[in-house]
């Protein structure tokens, strides 16, 4: 099993629920410094991801500049379960997602990839936390 952590801060305005499960609506941007992403400095990418968070209906936008272009998705998600697809690069990824206390587990699967856990939650100093699990 491979791990990526990475740490996004915002720029905006963070919301809590009334039960305490965080609303990740805002724009956020990766902290490359406090982030697992890729051992070289250079080669980690601009992530800007900005995200409406509806209970339970969750909208990503996400840009990822790179050195030699930029790549866009937006990427829909439930958090009560339900599954959803959603169209990535050259195929589909199908997912579903759950809250586990403050944590949002999505698991999603692409044919010819390996299964994906994305865990987000957000930490004290109100940066969230994204951890990938791709399990080989």
């Amino acid at each position: 099993m491979t791990r990526i952590a990475v740490v996004l801060a915002v720029t905006g305005t963070l919301l809590a629920g009334a039960d305490s499960k965080p609303n990740f609506s805002g724009r956020w941007e990766l902290q490359p410094k406090d982030s697992e992403s890729a051992p070289d400095e250079k080669a980690k990418p601009r992530v800007i991801e900005v995200i409406k968070h509806e209970e339970p209906v969750l909208v990503i936008d996400r840009t990822i500049k790179r050195e030699n272009g930029d790549m866009r998705d937006v990427v829909k998600l439930r958090t009560d379960g339900v599954a959803v697809e959603n169209l990535l690069g050259n195929g589909a990824v199908k997912s579903t997602s759950r809250w586990e206390g403050n944590k949002l587990i999505t698991d999603g699967e692409m044919e010819g990839a390996p299964p994906l856990r994305e865990i987000r939650e957000m930490d004290n100093q109100g940066r969230m936390i994204v951890t990938m699990d791709y399990k080989s």
